[in-house]
């Protein structure tokens, strides 16, 4: 036992010392600030002047936080790369944006078949005049055709008046000042014969069933009247308003317009134009079992016509199951029935408008036709900017807004007529704006937006319709600028 306890002395005594840790890291301290103060001086070798030097971050924790030149870099390609993607939407909106045609000229608005039942006249070079005073002119100056030399002594000395106090500056002319107001009356007033009850359709009294037959008569001749008034050049244009849908017949002094194609249409008294607008799946049908042939919007009709005569035999036979007592039929029958299909029918020339015009006639009285749909409840209303049979003159109504400096002028207004309108009105006033009402006919469907078979389906505007126009006197009064804003 003494020999190992002797042993184990002797091996404590070789061994090294043990140092705690603390004592180790405080001798390793004071090592590294005595080599601190032996060291030579360091030099320098950053050629950065003083004033840059001192804008840098000093601290570690504000060299951590500064970014490095590569982070620096980072952050500049990301914007870039962010500004340039931005630049790539915007390019593929823009190329996606339809281009709205551009109209020029007051000559173009025949572009827009709309037939307008509002408008509103906003003098700008004057902020306080108006048209108010359009509400007094004399019923005398709107009789069809006349001129100034045709007035009476009685409604001269009116017509005169109302230039000297509304357009005094046209009275140093004053032929020219009545002739000018002649003109305007005649612009803002239409002929219309409204629809009466369709006796096939509607039971009635014995008693009034005499009096409906007398008015359907009527009717008819007003009917046959403006087809031959037509084609005799006494009437430029007229419409027939149903309760589905609208003709407009173009024939001499009615305009023009430019087809997609560029080529330009000018209808004339030996050669008409029609337009129906919207046409249903029944109406085409119609059409073409009594070959009426007719144009649609980028197609023929002999498509439309094979297409609705498979889709009346398909129906036929779901009609069939569906009365056997079959209960899926109801969808097919739905989604068959192609109502949300709606082109515009373009009718070019006389036999194909005269066919139209004979066709529609034995469906609106309700005559046998194998293929012809139920007759409306009504006869339509016939429109015309002329005087026909039977006809009514009616005048637009002025009103004169309160709290708007504008005029609106309600009434029935036909493409023509307000070209004409708006270039007699800047004879007096070579500044103002008129925004358009659109009417039934020119309103879209309930089905959505014109779209592909819209009224102006057939000219330059497509799908697009003319809102307002504006007019104004640049160059020192020499020419006028005509701005149109299409929707």
């Amino acid at each position: 036992f003494e020999r190992q306890k002797t042993r184990v002395q002797l091996a404590a005594m070789d061994a090294p010392p043990v140092v705690p840790a603390k004592l180790q890291k405080m001798a390793s301290f004071r090592e590294m600030l005595q080599r601190s103060k032996s060291d030579p001086p360091l030099v320098d070798l950053d050629p950065t002047p003083m004033s840059e030097a001192l804008s840098q971050p000093q601290s570690l924790f504000e060299r951590l936080e500064s970014p490095s030149t590569t982070d620096r870099f980072d952050r500049d390609f990301m914007r870039q790369d962010i500004k340039r993607r931005r630049r790539l939407q915007e390019a593929l909106k823009e190329s996606g944006k339809e281009q709205l045609p551009q109209l020029s000229s007051p000559e173009q608005m025949g572009e827009d078949m709309t037939l307008h039942r509002s408008m509103r006249v906003t003098l700008t070079a004057v902020p306080t005049a108006s048209l108010s005073w359009l509400r007094f002119l004399p019923y005398a100056l709107r009789m069809p055709g006349l001129k100034g030399d045709d007035l009476d002594p009685v409604a001269r000395a009116e017509a005169m008046q109302i230039c000297q106090q509304h357009v005094s500056h046209l009275m140093t002319d004053p032929e020219k000042a009545c002739r000018w107001l002649c003109r305007i009356a005649s612009l803002l007033t239409w002929y219309e014969m409204e629809g009466p009850l369709n006796l096939k359709r509607k039971q009635v009294p014995n008693e009034a069933t005499q009096n409906l037959e007398a008015e359907q008569k009527d009717w008819d001749e007003s009917y046959r009247s403006l087809w031959v008034l037509l084609r005799q050049g006494s009437v430029p244009t007229f419409c027939i308003e149903a309760e589905r849908f609208s003709i407009l017949v173009f024939g001499d002094h009615s305009g023009s317009w430019t087809q997609g194609d560029g080529s330009p249409v000018t209808p004339s008294r030996s050669e008409p134009t029609a337009l129906l607008w919207p046409s249903t799946r029944e109406i085409r049908a119609l059409l073409h079992e009594n070959h009426a042939h007719f144009d649609v919007p980028g197609g023929s009709d002999a498509a439309i016509a094979s297409h609705s005569s498979a889709t009346e035999q398909t129906l036929a036979e779901l009609r069939e199951l569906h009365r056997d007592g079959e209960k899926a039929t109801t969808l097919g029958l739905r989604d068959l029935d192609d109502t949300s299909q709606s082109p515009a029918l373009l009718f070019k020339g006389s036999w194909r408008v005269h066919v139209l015009m004979d066709v529609l006639r034995q469906y609106f009285l309700g005559q046998p036709n194998p293929a012809a749909p139920p007759s409306p409840a009504r006869l339509p209303r016939l429109l015309s900017p002329k005087p026909f049979v039977n006809a009514r003159a009616k005048t637009a109504e002025v009103m004169k807004l309160s709290t708007d400096p504008a005029t609106e002028l309600r009434g029935c207004f036909f493409p023509q007529q307000l070209q004409y309108f708006l270039t007699l009105l800047r004879v007096c006033y070579p500044k103002f704006r008129c925004d358009l009402g659109a009417g039934r006919v020119g309103k879209e469907s309930s089905q959505g937006p014109q779209g592909r078979g819209g009224l102006n389906a057939f000219t330059l505007l497509k799908q697009h319709r003319i809102e307002s126009v504006s007019c104004d006197r640049v160059d020192g009064g020499a020419a006028d600028k005509w701005h149109f804003r299409i929707v």
